[in-house]
């Protein structure tokens, strides 16, 4: 399972906004890499983006993105902060 590989297609699932399957894609590079911050990043914009969609999700998408942002912070506050692709 390829990290970087999830997470492309995740960017690309975002681009076409089906902001589902990007989420499942953030989801899956982030359990193969719990230390990138730009995986964190991307997932909760791809909550952000879908909270704007659908205006019954805000509540439930404000708080998994306040988590998410929370983590991100906290990775890129210990120098993890790890945006290549090997």
């Amino acid at each position: 399972d390829n990290k970087d590989l999830k997470f492309q297609i995740g960017e690309c699932y975002r681009k076409l906004n089906d902001l589902s399957m990007a989420k499942l894609f953030f989801k899956q590079a982030i359990s193969l890499d719990s230390t990138n911050a730009l995986y964190f990043a991307q997932l909760a914009y791809a909550y952000f983006s879908a909270a704007q969609y659908d205006s019954s999700a805000l509540p439930q998408n404000y708080q998994v993105i306040g988590k998410v942002y929370k983590k991100g912070t906290e990775l890129i506050a210990e120098n993890k902060f790890d945006i290549s692709n090997d």
